[in-house]
C-alpha cells in the first residue's frame, strides 16, 4: 500500500490542494503531532486561500517545534499576505475545484511576473483579465494591476483569438513571491474561428485563423507551455 506521506506529497506536487489537505488530515488523526505532515497540511490551506486554518497550523508546529524552519518561513510569508476576505482584492471567488476540458481549459505558469509585493498578494481564485497587446497577452487583476504575461508561443496564438472575439476567464491558481500560475478557460467562440479549439495537445493539429490573408502555417517552440499548434506569422 502506497506510504500516505508520499500521497500528500504527490497531490501536492500536482496542484490538487483539496486532496492534499485530506491525506494530511489523516494521517494526523494517527500522529497529531507530525510536524512534517502540519508543515505540509498548512502550504495546503494557504494554497487555497485558507489563511486563517493556515497560520494556525503553522502556529502549532512551532509551538512543538520553536526553531522550525519551515513554519517560521510559512508565518512570515503569511504576514505579508492579505486575508482572503480582504475587498481590496476584487474578483476574489471560491473555487473548490478548476474543472479541465479538452480543447477549452489550460493551467499556465506565466513570465515577466510582477512583483512579489503583487503576487503575494493573490488569493486562489481570484479573476483575472486576460488583454492582448500586439504579439502578448497580459494578465491583469479586475482592479487592473499587472500580474504577468503568457509565454510568448500561447499569447501569441491567443492574442489573435482574442482580437477576433473569442472571450476566456482567467483564474488565479496558486502563486508565491517569484511565480504564478493561472488557469485558462475559453468561454466563447468566435464565427471566424470556425470552431477552432484554443488548445490543443496533439502535435499532428495545425492553427490558422481563417481570413482573407495568405497564412502560412510555421512550427513554433512548445518551450514552456507545451502548446503545440504552429500559429501564423
Amino acid at each position: 500500500m502506497p506510504n500516505p506521506a508520499d500521497q500528500a506529497i504527490k497531490a501536492a506536487l500536482h496542484q490538487h490542494w483539496e486532496q492534499a489537505i485530506e491525506i494530511n488530515q489523516q494521517i494526523l488523526s494517527d500522529s497529531p503531532n507530525d510536524i512534517a505532515t502540519l508543515n505540509r497540511l498548512a502550504f495546503a490551506y494557504r494554497q487555497i486561500g485558507k489563511l486563517h486554518t493556515s497560520k494556525t497550523t503553522y502556529s502549532k508546529v512551532l509551538r512543538l517545534d520553536q526553531y522550525n524552519p519551515i513554519a517560521k518561513k510559512g508565518l512570515e510569508k503569511l504576514s505579508n499576505i492579505k486575508s482572503a476576505n480582504d475587498n481590496s482584492i476584487p474578483g476574489q471567488i471560491v473555487v473548490p475545484t478548476f474543472l479541465e476540458e479538452p480543447g477549452k481549459t489550460k493551467t499556465v505558469t506565466l513570465v515577466r511576473p510582477a512583483s512579489s509585493s503583487v503576487l503575494l498578494n493573490l488569493n486562489h481564485g481570484t479573476a483575472a483579465n486576460l488583454t492582448s497587446k500586439k504579439r502578448r497577452v497580459t494578465v491583469e487583476t479586475l482592479a487592473g494591476t499587472y500580474v504577468g504575461c503568457l509565454p510568448d508561443d500561447l499569447g501569441y496564438k491567443l492574442g489573435k483569438l482574442i482580437n477576433i472575439g473569442y472571450k476566456y476567464q482567467a483564474l488565479i491558481k496558486n502563486s508565491d513571491n517569484k511565480t504564478v500560475t493561472i488557469f485558462i478557460k475559453e468561454i466563447a467562440r468566435s464565427k471566424r474561428g470556425k470552431n477552432l479549439p484554443s488548445f490543443t495537445t496533439s502535435s499532428a493539429t495545425f492553427f490558422s485563423l481563417p481570413n482573407t490573408e495568405s497564412i502560412e502555417e510555421v512550427p513554433i517552440d512548445t518551450t514552456p507551455t507545451g502548446e503545440e499548434d504552429p500559429i501564423p506569422n
